[in-house]
């Protein structure tokens, strides 16, 4: 797995999401590799559940207090997967989908 590091803001990830759209107090080069490396990871071609992986996008990555121990730090990842109808929905459609017109 080949690691890029740009310090750039425009730089992008491997499926082209810009480093800008992530959020968070970390630096633009640390948020570029976790995005480089949960795609190499989850995205994989051939892989079980890359069509999901592929879908997942982190939307914010930073360093907050500890909740338990405010003396100390965790890191914070949020991520997105976009969710489109396809077989498993049919099958077992959700419990709600909004109002019904």
């Amino acid at each position: 797995m080949a690691l890029r590091f740009d310090d750039k803001n425009d730089a992008s990830s491997p499926l082209g999401a810009p480093d800008g759209r992530i959020k968070g107090n970390l630096p633009a080069n640390v948020k570029q590799m976790l995005d480089t490396v949960m795609h190499e990871v989850m995205a994989r071609p051939n892989v079980y559940g890359a069509s999901i992986g592929e879908r997942v996008s982190i939307v914010e990555a930073s360093i907050v207090p500890k909740a338990e121990e405010s003396t100390r730090t965790e890191t914070r990842i949020v991520c997105e997967v976009t969710v489109t109808e396809g077989p498993c929905l049919k099958i077992h459609p959700p419990p709600f989908r909004g109002k019904n017109k």
